[in-house]
């Protein structure tokens, strides 16, 4: 016999197995390695260092294989390995470096309205702002570098603009900020309706090819065979009083 208390079926959903990405030596890319390894592997109690040790050889590529390829695997070096990776690509130094040096190549853009290049920049230079203050970095230590590499790679008359909304000295947060409204300004116009579009040319008929509107006289044969308007005529194609697609 049942019993009358109900009982709770709960339903797990069954989750995709998580594949975590390799790290090949980019210090821009550490700390998001490290976080999901941390969260994944480091932190998994089921697992003793050996085990997580062997985890992180399998995830290492490049350079950062090479700094711990020296290591035996064994509990005890599994720290260390941990903690030469941290200190050869976790420097927020060696970031900050790394992320204006990735700017700096980036192409100039010489003309205002190749907003696809521009995009590109304030994309690039936002992003670099964001992995940097998601370790810690605040702005003011970087932005002294980085607000005249970015200034440098736009046309003088956006320079001008962005100018005029920061103080006498450059501030990167202002310049971001002008930039990003510039923009999307730009961006918002390009996509604007065109007010006057091109009107279909109407079919020739009768009136001897004249638009609608127009008050002139018939013209005589000579000035047909002479005129220059309309397309090259041709007796075999062409009519010479209509100018329709026919014989004349």
């Amino acid at each position: 016999m049942k019993s009358g208390g109900s009982t709770n079926n709960t339903t797990h959903a069954k989750l995709p197995k998580l594949e975590l990405k390799k790290f090949s030596g980019n210090p821009i890319y550490w700390h998001p390695f490290w976080e999901s390894f941390e969260s994944a592997i480091d932190k998994n109690t089921s697992l003793n260092d050996v085990d997580k040790f062997q985890y992180l050889k399998s995830l290492l590529e490049g350079s950062a294989a090479q700094t711990i390829s020296g290591l035996a695997l064994t509990s005890s070096n599994y720290s260390h390995a941990v903690e030469l990776l941290t200190k050869r690509f976790g420097s927020k130094q060696v970031i900050i470096s790394k992320h204006i040096e990735l700017l700096m190549q980036l192409p100039k853009v010489n003309d205002g309205n190749d907003l696809k290049q521009l995009r590109q920049l304030l994309d690039r230079t936002e992003a670099a702002v964001r992995s940097l203050q998601g370790i810690g970095v605040p702005t003011e230590t970087y932005g002294t570098f980085l607000t005249p590499v970015i200034m440098g790679k736009i046309p003088q008359e956006l320079r001008l603009i962005l100018s005029r909304e920061a103080s006498d000295e450059w501030d990167l947060d202002t310049i971001m900020k002008s930039f990003t409204e510039e923009l999307r300004i730009r961006e918002r116009c390009a996509l604007g309706p065109v007010n006057e579009q091109e009107k279909p040319k109407e079919k020739h008929g009768f009136g001897f090819g004249f638009r609608p509107g127009q008050n002139r006289r018939p013209p005589t044969s000579s000035t047909l065979f002479s005129s220059n308007e309309g397309p090259p005529l041709n007796k075999d194609t062409w009519c010479t009083f209509c100018n329709g697609p026919h014989p004349t």
